[in-house]
């Protein structure tokens, strides 16, 4: 009786001990969104380089807004075609709206011991189902997303740098998996410059595979941007 008496007791105290062991999911994400909510707004100059299939996209330049929570606006001189999970400050948009935070664990990627965390929407409405986000906790930034959309999947990878301490990037690295779409040849250029013009081109997949990498240079935070400048269209 007293061995299976101990047993009893073993069965509720294990499985109370390791749940108490589980590092607190809100408690990591509630310190990145104190970071990142230190910028109420910023604008910067972006670089961005695309890369995808059967199409030849240019280098361009653009100029980026974004204002709290989630006010983005991106000028291009160019064409810039990029999911629109990949700007602005994709964290705290993520983050803006009621969620659940999940802990899954930890994963070392180059030398850093990062701990995984899951994002899950309340709300069933939004274009994202689920996110995962690889959280650097020495420095309360967050180094990867990948999110599950309803029309596909984006990762995005971030490089910090001079403004570390905000949780502004220096590099954004965006790869997608996402529905194909019809672009006028005008915006896109040539899909394929070493083909001959009487050539049949090979129709692009239902997916669309794709990566883009931003680089972020003349960052200008906190001087706070009008409402004006997202609700402007272009003439």
């Amino acid at each position: 009786m007293k061995l299976r008496t101990i047993v009893f007791i073993l069965s509720f105290v294990i499985p109370l001990t390791l749940l108490s062991q589980t590092p607190d999911a809100n408690a990591i994400v509630t310190k990145i969104k104190e970071k990142y909510n230190q910028v109420k707004d910023f604008e910067t100059d972006v670089n961005i380089k695309v890369n995808v299939e059967f199409l030849n996209v240019p280098e361009s330049k653009a100029k980026l807004y974004f204002k709290q929570p989630n006010k983005t606006k991106l000028e291009s001189t160019g064409f810039a075609m990029l999911p629109k999970q990949g700007i602005g400050i994709p964290v705290a948009t993520l983050l803006s709206t009621p969620y659940t935070a999940l802990y899954t664990g930890k994963e070392t990627i180059n030398g850093k011991n990062l701990t995984l965390i899951k994002i899950i929407p309340v709300s069933d409405t939004g274009d994202i189902i689920l996110s995962t986000l690889w959280i650097d906790e020495s420095r309360s930034v967050v180094q990867k997303i990948t999110s599950s959309t309803r029309r596909g999947t984006v990762q995005l990878e971030f490089g910090y740098g001079k403004y570390l301490s905000l949780g502004l990037p220096e590099t954004v690295k965006i790869s997608f998996d996402l529905p194909n779409f019809s672009l006028p040849k005008t915006l896109t250029g040539d899909i394929s410059s070493d083909s001959k013009k009487d050539e049949k081109k090979t129709p692009p997949s239902k997916q669309v595979k794709g990566s883009a990498t931003l680089t972020y240079s003349n960052y200008s935070i906190n001087k706070g941007l009008s409402d004006n400048i997202f609700n402007e269209k272009k003439k």
